[in-house]
């Protein structure tokens, strides 16, 4: 099953799935990190920006902005929050690849997480984030002590197989 974050946490409520991966929110109980990715600004090749060595949340503020919805842009606003700059957002979108092709037509600049990221189109260049940022993804249960003895050890094998790392390298190259 797909769903938003907010889909994810329900299901895990209601007991309709038994693990879920998500973004942590406040809300968010019973998860374990699973995987840090990194964030980057994602506009056109021809973009003025793209002069800059990393782009700051300042530089960002008076361009057009796509948000991503679906529960994935906390951290995006986190970051422009941390610098006390509101981007101007002029689309939000629930779909990625809605959000890269709209960069190519010129509708405005993005800040993305990076395994949206690893297949882009020509014409479409990132630039890295100043101060860094990044999202991190959980494996989400039911109340643990509710959990089947299955669930526990997918847990344990996940977390053995993929430790949480805080200092990887990022899959993608971004060229300053």
């Amino acid at each position: 099953m797909e769903g938003t974050i907010a889909d994810v946490q329900e299901w895990l409520d209601n007991r309709q799935i038994d693990v879920g991966l998500l973004i942590p929110s406040d809300e968010t109980t019973d998860s374990f990190p699973l995987y840090r990715e990194g964030i980057y600004a994602v506009m056109r090749e021809d973009h003025p920006l793209m002069e800059k060595n990393v782009i700051s949340p300042e530089d960002l503020r008076e361009e057009p902005m796509l948000l991503w919805k679906a529960g994935y842009e906390p951290p995006v606003l986190k970051w422009f929050e941390s610098a006390g700059v509101t981007p101007q957002v002029e689309y939000i979108l629930y779909n990625f690849r809605t959000s890269l092709q709209m960069i190519l037509a010129g509708e405005g600049l993005a800040v993305m997480s990076e395994l949206s990221l690893l297949n882009l189109p020509q014409g479409i260049s990132l630039k890295r984030l100043s101060p860094e940022a990044y999202r991190d993804i959980h494996i989400a249960t039911g109340p643990e002590k509710e959990c089947t003895i299955a669930v526990k050890t997918f847990i344990e094998a996940a977390q053995t197989l993929f430790p949480f790392q805080t200092d990887r390298k990022p899959l993608i190259d971004v060229y300053t």
